[in-house]
């Protein structure tokens, strides 16, 4: 009896986490076919964008806007970690990785920053063929 009670408990959890599943999937899709999903994307690619823009030109001290532009980093990624597509996600790792390193190097973090910016690019539906990741900073 208490074998047929576990197996019935362990059936319902596995169809409530289903269910769960199902529902954040209808609710992703709804917020995709009203247009919301790309709002929030747009909100967070442009603080990311006036984040580093701040960081790169407002202080004339290199690693006084490096610490700036870290601390950017991790705040913004919270927010990516929801709205951010996979290759969002990927190139922003990259770059996050690369800022926290003892002696990060600015030419490759600038470098790595126009690749997250197409990426996001790409991500509000922008086709960048005529757009090089080179010199956009």
């Amino acid at each position: 009896m208490t074998e047929i009670l576990s197996v019935m408990l362990g059936i319902g959890l596995v169809l409530i986490a289903i269910s769960n599943l199902l529902l954040l999937r209808l609710n992703l899709n709804c917020l995709k076919k009203s247009g919301n999903l790309q709002e929030e994307k747009s909100v967070v690619y442009t603080r990311f964008i006036e984040a580093w823009f701040t960081a790169t030109y407002a202080n004339s001290t290199e690693n006084t806007s490096f610490i700036i532009d870290r601390l950017s980093l991790l705040d913004l990624k919270k927010h990516l970690i929801l709205w951010a597509s996979q290759e969002v996600l990927r190139e922003y790792n990259k770059l996050t990785k690369m800022t926290l390193q003892d002696k990060p190097h600015i030419p490759d973090i600038i470098k790595q920053s126009e690749k997250v910016i197409l990426a996001m690019r790409e991500d509000l539906g922008e086709k960048n063929d005529t757009i090089e990741a080179e010199g956009l900073f």
